[in-house]
């Protein structure tokens, strides 16, 4: 038996596919005239089956920093640029959505971010919805929240660059 390998950008595409495909045989023309039949089926590496059950594409990685004045929140977020990061919060929770470029070409084997992301968080204490600067630069994303009292309702962030 001859196996070979059909790959996807992500998840979602390798889905949509094997969604359409899964039970129906297709011949395939081979040089020298002669046809064989295909049937797709998906397979799963060990290596994969790992990868899917303990981590997601877009997984961020973060620290958050408790200074005197202000909180830090760090997050690894390579390829992204000065675009439409969104920062919304409800007294201590700060939810953090942006999207990571798409990569151009055929990808093998990808472990880059791709595509939107979301995190929540909740910091130890309030802090003042308008002293918020957030910093992009070497694949780090630096957000400073200035400590303040708390805050009673659900506010979009205004921020500098």
């Amino acid at each position: 038996m001859r196996v070979g390998f059909v790959h996807f950008n992500n998840e979602e595409e390798r889905n949509k596919f094997y969604d359409r495909v899964k039970e129906e045989v297709f011949k395939m023309t081979i040089p020298g005239g002669s046809s064989k039949e295909i049937k797709f089926m998906m397979i799963h590496s060990q290596e994969n089956e790992e990868n899917n059950e303990t981590e997601n594409i877009n997984k961020i990685n973060y620290a958050i920093v408790e200074e005197p004045d202000n909180f830090k929140i760090i997050l690894a977020t390579p390829g992204l640029k000065r675009q439409s990061l969104k920062l919304f919060s409800l007294d201590r929770n700060i939810k953090i959505e942006e999207e990571f470029p798409s990569i151009d070409g055929t990808c093998i084997k990808n472990n880059l971010p791709v595509g939107k992301f979301s995190i929540k968080l909740t910091l130890l204490g309030e802090f003042d919805h308008d002293g918020v600067k957030v910093v992009i630069e070497n694949g780090l994303t630096i957000i400073t929240l200035k400590r303040l009292e708390s805050v009673d309702e659900f506010n979009e962030l205004n921020f500098s660059f």
